[in-house]
């Protein structure tokens, strides 16, 4: 059992009806969508099952996420109503928001411009102005997190997500930085996050200023398909700039107060209220600011944006996912012991990037979104990609991940399977790249030595996901470095050494 947080005990079933389908899913919990019997207001429950939570670590940064969102109190933050506590299970209610992602719905507009872009950004910066004026960092400030509450075009932004939070003593802010743990989105990370120094709340800021600099180019400010090491060391050398081909029609007040806020030094980095009284904010609230629609000499932003939003996140899972499957196939030369998991996993979860791409492959291949693979998850992705084997056959294969013996695999017994073995552009081992060439042919269905789109539309497919047409262009491009249309051996080679298994 969970130690004691909650200060509800009578059944959540009384108060509100619960619907059957999730609206969504993480590490221990499910989020179900609900409406309250007296009042008829919609919620969100969030439902955590406490005998999936069971480690020390899991317990605390439960408990923080839980004494965070009882603290926040604000218009541009997610808000928690009440809590419900049962022998198994953890009911967290919360405010429903239905109006999607923010780049979905700047994707969805017709015509988007500065003025919009501050309309937004303004909402977020005071979201986060709020939470450290009450001793709050959130850590992993990212568009995913940044929600609208409704559909209406005049919905307010909503924060989200408070699981990375951390509650800080204020007063002693800028005296000592204690937090030191790398976690959070990899674009998104701020120099000293990277650097594991000590960092504080300073963080929130460079990433809402990566925020911003997307939302006024459509582009990310870090090549997002360098390998890691790459990625964070242009990040904690600040390498960015402003292509006049993408920001030819942006203010030169705009740019500088990116510059202010990704600014390596946290001591000289903005402060909200720094932000706010900016010329680039007072021009907003002065109505100044261009209307035009934003997109510079390479296209609108809302097109660079949908490309963005694909990225290579589906194919690095699709090809994790096969890695998964060929590693279960192979005899175990040694079975990890309990140190050699531990220090597998430790390393695995000190790298967001790889925790990243291995959370993409898991999620394939529990293709029920239980949390858990099982046989009948395993025996469905094999038929689905044409593998033919015998229940033997897929039971041994799932006793070379099942570290606990317990007929299922975790994502934690994922993890310590698929984290050795991993490498980057330096060097790899024979095993490795014949590893890389199976998966290069399993995907080649056509034999012709590349991989087409409608390749990578079939293979996704059988893996349960269905791409758009702008979806697939961008998932070819994200690896096709000569812009021919297909992806050859070279290309994929230098996709996955740079972006799977690169340790960073």
């Amino acid at each position: 059992m969970l130690p004691i947080f909650s200060f509800l005990s009578s059944a959540v079933k009384r108060e509100y009806d619960i619907e059957s389908k999730t609206i969504g899913q993480g590490k221990f919990a499910k989020v179900y969508k609900a409406r309250h019997k007296a009042s008829g207001n919609e919620v969100a429950i969030k439902v955590i099952s406490k005998d999936k939570c069971k480690k020390d670590e899991d317990l605390k940064r439960l408990q923080e996420e839980i004494e965070i969102m009882k603290k926040v109190k604000h218009p541009h933050c997610i808000q928690f109503l009440e809590m419900f506590d049962s022998n198994s299970k953890l009911y967290i209610v919360m405010e429903l928001v239905t109006g999607g992602e923010l780049f979905d719905r700047i994707i969805a507009k017709e015509k988007y411009s500065e003025k919009d872009a501050a309309h937004v950004f303004i909402q977020i910066v005071k979201a986060v102005d709020y939470l450290h004026s009450i001793g709050i960092v959130h850590r992993d400030i990212k568009p995913e997190n940044v929600l609208y509450a409704n559909m209406r075009e005049d919905s307010p932004i909503k924060l989200a997500d408070f699981g990375l939070g951390k509650i800080i003593d204020i007063h002693e802010h800028d005296k000592v930085k204690t937090m030191t743990t790398l976690c959070g989105t990899p674009s998104y990370l701020a120099p000293e996050v990277i650097m594991r120094k000590g960092y504080g709340m300073e963080c929130d800021i460079w990433s809402t200023g990566v925020i911003l600099y997307i939302l006024l180019s459509g582009m990310p400010p870090f090549d997002q398909t360098s390998p890691p090491a790459v990625l964070f060391s242009h990040i904690t050398k600040a390498r960015y700039s402003f292509p006049d081909a993408f920001w030819s029609g942006v203010s030169a007040q705009a740019k500088d107060l990116i510059r202010n806020m990704m600014h390596v030094d946290p001591k000289k980095r903005f402060t909200p209220a720094q932000v706010f009284q900016h010329s680039w904010m007072k021009a907003y609230k002065e109505d100044e600011l261009p209307t035009e629609q934003l997109g510079g000499d390479a296209g609108n932003v809302q097109e660079r944006l949908q490309e963005l939003q694909v990225a290579s996140r589906r194919l690095k899972g699709a090809v994790n996912t096969f890695a998964a499957l060929l590693r279960m196939s192979r005899p175990l030369a040694s079975f990890p012991d309990e140190g050699e998991r531990k220090s597998i996993l430790e390393s695995v979860k000190s790298d967001p990037i790889r925790l990243e791409v291995l959370k993409e492959s898991f999620d394939m291949l529990d293709r029920d979104h239980t949390g858990f693979i099982d046989l009948t998850n395993l025996t469905e992705s094999l038929r689905a990609l044409g593998i033919d084997r015998s229940e033997k056959q897929i039971k041994d294969m799932m006793d070379h991940f099942d570290v606990l013996r317990n007929g299922t695999i975790s994502f934690d017994e994922y993890c310590m399977m698929m984290g050795p073995g991993h490498y980057n552009e330096h060097g790899y081992s024979k095993s490795m790249e014949n590893e890389l060439r199976s998966i290069f042919h399993a995907f080649d269905l056509q034999r012709t030595g590349s991989i087409n789109g409608r390749e990578l539309r079939e293979i996704l497919h059988r893996l349960g996901t269905d791409l758009s047409d702008s979806e697939l262009d961008a998932m070819v491009s994200s690896a096709d470095r000569n812009k021919d249309g297909v992806i050859d051996w070279d290309e994929f080679k230098h996709f996955m050494l740079s972006q799977v298994y690169a340790n960073g």
